[in-house]
């Protein structure tokens, strides 16, 4: 089978057409809610891989992932505790109803009719309510107009600040853990974490917590050890941070900047760039970088050495290469692709509505626009 469902703990196990192997957990951090109605779901959405159906990428099932969690969520809340069989009408319109977005709203239908196909589960005014029409038609969007040069102003001071504050804590926490002779401190010592991160990567920090639970976590892959990573590995908001001014200063499309690699950039001497990128689905262009641009690009590729050093060797030329502790496993922990949107919108800025030009949501500057 190329999709199976997993029990201990609940997730899924997939292999796509590619080759390429996807696991995940329901939930990394805490229990399961409902967990029959969740397993009946995940069963129904192996269903919908290639080739018995049209998922077939690691970014396409987590859309169902999430609207399982999503509805089983909302039913715990609202006091919900029967199976898919307990399901109503009423239940479903009420859930739909409330601007659940059309992409989950589909998902789930999608998988309430091939989890009923297999077994039969639904009552049959449910399963003719589950193949009706969307409640949610998608969203529709207009065109937006430019950023203020103020608002652009802020946008640039934000980035700058962040991306500031983490690069000086990165050449810090690097500069303290360079010793050659080891930690020199018991593993309960911040610098000596910082030493085993240097020195042996990300994974053994990970490995080395789950298996003795020597520093006193909240829990095993919460805060504590992101507070831990985060000065030598770049977290997301501070990537999200990096990409968003790479962009103000370039005016590079958020789809060219998210699939850049370090062989698009060609080196001209020491103070010039010219950088490669595909713009959406047209021909590849070339940029000379600006002194600006030229000089946020360098301390990216310092600021994640330690991060690139000891990534997977697949993922060690994408540009934008990062380290997630939450994944179930090694390779699962590593990541180049895109922000999401929701990731996006979590992003620390003073200026929420603007974060989304990373993501291509947002408008254009209003001297550049966008290449």
């Amino acid at each position: 089978m190329p999709a199976t469902v997993t029990l201990d703990p609940l997730g899924v196990h997939c292999i796509f057409s590619d080759g390429s192997e996807y696991r995940r957990r329901l939930r990394v951090l805490r229990p399961v809610e409902l967990p029959e109605l969740a397993r009946t779901l995940l069963e129904g959405a192996t269903d919908l891989v290639h080739p018995h159906g049209q998922v077939d990428s690691a970014g396409g099932f987590d859309l169902y992932l999430t609207a399982v969690r999503g509805f089983t969520d909302w039913l715990v809340e609202f006091g919900f505790s029967g199976g898919a069989c307990d399901l109503t009408r009423a239940l479903l319109a009420r859930y739909w109803r409330q601007g659940v977005r059309s992409s989950q709203e589909s998902a789930l239908r999608a998988m309430l009719r091939c989890a009923d196909d297999q077994d039969q589960i639904l009552a049959p005014d449910v399963r003719a309510f589950v193949d009706g029409r969307l409640f949610n038609t998608g969203e529709r969007y207009s065109s937006h107009q430019p950023y203020s040069e103020a608002e652009w102003a802020r946008l640039i001071r934000t980035c700058r600040v962040e991306i500031d504050g983490a690069y000086r804590a990165f050449c810090a926490a690097r500069e303290q853990a360079s010793s050659a002779d080891g930690p020199g401190a018991s593993l309960r010592e911040r610098t000596a974490h910082h030493w085993l991160v240097v020195h042996n990567g990300p994974d053994a920090l990970v490995k080395e917590m789950a298996e003795s639970g020597s520093f006193p976590f909240r829990q095993r892959y919460g805060a504590g050890l992101r507070a831990v990573l985060d000065p030598l590995i770049p977290p997301l908001d501070v990537i999200i941070a990096y990409q968003l001014l790479f962009g103000a200063y370039t005016g590079i499309v958020p789809d060219g900047i998210a699939d850049l690699g370090l062989t698009d950039i060609e080196w001209a001497g020491d103070e010039k760039i010219f950088l490669s990128y595909v713009k959406g689905r047209t021909a590849a262009e070339s940029l000379a970088l600006s002194r600006q641009a030229t000089r946020l690009l360098e301390q990216w590729l310092d600021h994640s050495a330690v991060a690139r050093r000891f990534a997977p060797e697949g993922l060690r030329p994408e540009l934008w290469v990062r380290f997630t502790p939450s994944g179930t496993w090694a390779g699962e922990r590593w990541l180049a692709k895109p922000a999401t949107r929701l990731s996006v919108v979590r992003w620390p800025c003073s200026l929420p509505a603007i974060c989304r030009t990373c993501c291509g949501y947002g408008r254009s500057s209003p001297a550049s626009g966008s290449r």
